[in-house]
């Protein structure tokens, strides 16, 4: 949605079925055209404060709310976001930083066949939520396990100062 408009992005006065109707009508807008989908934004970063709150706002509710000329409409819009970033060149807004389940850095962007196999496998779990917990039951069966050694570990880890600097500043 760069440059989008809130109009596109939230949704507007549908001008044709207004005409006919005699009276307004909404059309939705891409965030509830997404709606029990995907909404791919490339270059979030880039994105404009507004339409990054806009996004976050729906992620959080749901639904978004489109009001023009005095009247309004709520559309449902429950989506999962897949946003490509190069955050070396600009921080993703604080707004949605938070929401995004899938982000691609630009810098190791992934080559079309796994994305679209990203996107197969959203598709399979949204289809059948229990065929894909089946298939990935004995996975997250030993990562559980890796979790709960590691938890037992976790009081004999010693950090030393310039470790624990240099986390710092690999995180900043």
């Amino acid at each position: 949605p760069l440059g989008i408009t809130q109009d596109r992005l939230v949704g507007g006065i549908d001008l044709e079925a207004t005409i006919t109707q005699g009276k307004p009508v909404l059309q939705p807008g891409v965030l509830s055209a997404a709606n029990g989908g995907i909404l791919l934004v490339d270059n979030l970063p880039l994105v404009d404060s507004t339409t990054a709150a806009t996004i976050g706002q729906s992620l959080d509710s749901g639904t978004v709310h489109c009001q023009r000329e005095g009247f309004g409409q709520q559309f449902a819009a429950r989506f999962t976001l897949l946003a490509t970033a190069l955050p070396s060149e600009r921080p993703i807004p604080q707004s949605i930083a938070d929401k995004i389940p899938f982000l691609i850095p630009q810098e190791r962007r992934l080559p079309p066949e796994h994305l679209a196999g990203l996107l197969r496998l959203r598709e399979a779990c949204s289809a059948s939520p229990q065929t894909i917990a089946q298939q990935y039951s004995n996975h997250q069966q030993r990562m559980a396990e890796r979790v709960l050694n590691a938890r037992a570990c976790w009081s004999q880890i010693r950090v030393s100062d310039l470790a624990l600097q240099e986390l710092i500043e690999a995180a900043s």
